[in-house]
Parts: structure tokens; sequence; C-alpha cells
């Protein structure tokens, strides 16, 4: 019996170094990664600084593609070049429609409170779309129903649910 006991303590003590040499390992790759993607990273830099392409010469095709793309991405941070090649500005074009967005939910909002100050406080979100639909087209609003009831929701300007309160008049 003592050699049983024995066996399983000397094969617990095995286990037990296996773990740890699994977790080393582990740690020493995730070292090892570190170290690559930094030196990745420097390649990308230094190629975007200088203009040369020396990784797709020098290195393996799969490091090789690896950095390029965090080339691609350094590029989309700094804003200059998009992954397609164009430059990545902001458009005037979208400035004007989120311009026109503000202004268009601002308008909503005044409309929105005018009509349950008309109407009353309760009315609900889809009755009221359906009874600014009109108002809507008129200033030239695109919106569905669907959008605006969740434009509601952001403002707060949906009526909250009345809660049952439940009695237990059991003896």
């Amino acid at each position: 019996m003592d050699k049983k006991k024995d066996s399983t303590l000397v094969q617990q003590n095995m286990g037990m170094s296996k773990q740890d040499e699994i977790k080393k390992l582990r740690e020493r790759i995730e070292e090892l990664e570190f170290v690559k993607d930094f030196q990745q990273d420097i390649i990308a830099d230094m190629e975007l600084i200088t203009g040369v392409d020396m990784s797709k010469k020098s290195l393996p095709k799969i490091v090789a593609k690896e950095i390029a793309l965090k080339k691609k991405n350094r590029l989309k941070q700094i804003g200059s070049i998009s992954a397609l090649g164009y430059l990545n500005k902001p458009s005037t074009n979208d400035s004007k429609l989120k311009k026109k967005e503000q202004v268009d939910h601002q308008k909503l909002i005044v409309m929105v409170k005018d009509y349950r100050k008309k109407v009353g406080s309760k009315t609900g979100g889809i009755k009221i779309y359906t009874e600014l639909k009109k108002d809507f087209i008129n200033t030239n609003i695109k919106i569905g129903r669907d959008k605006f009831y969740r434009f509601l929701r952001l403002n707060k300007l949906l009526v909250p649910k009345i809660k049952k309160l439940h009695h237990n008049n059991k003896l």
C-alpha cells in the first residue's frame, strides 16, 4: 500500500511540474509574440517614413503580409490614406449630413414636446409618430417609425410604463 501512495505522490509531483512547465512555455510564447509585434511595428514605421518596402524583399511572405497590414492600419489611424489608397479625410458632405441630422433632431424634440403639450403628456411614441408624420414630410425630415422610436428612447421622451402593484388580500 505504501508503494501505491508513493507512486501517486510521484505522479502528482510530475503532473504539477508538467503544469508548471506548460505555464512557463505559454508565458514565453506571449513574450515572443510581443517582441514580434513590436519589431513588426518598428519595421512598418520605418517603411512609412522612408517609403521603401524592404520587408517584401528580405522577409518571408507571411511576415511581409503582417507588416503590410500593420502599415495599412497605421495609415488609417493617421488619417492620410485608407486601405484603398484614397485620402481618408472626412468629406464636407459627411459633415453637412451630420449638421442636418442634429438640426432635425432638435426640430423633432420641439415637435414632440409641443404635441404633448397640446394633446397630453402621456401620448405614446407610435401615436405621436402617426400624428406628426405629415409635419415630418413638410419640414423635410425623413425618419421611419422604428428610428423615431429609438430617437425617443435616446432622448428620454418615451412614456414610462405603468407598473402594476400586486395586492395579496388573502388571509
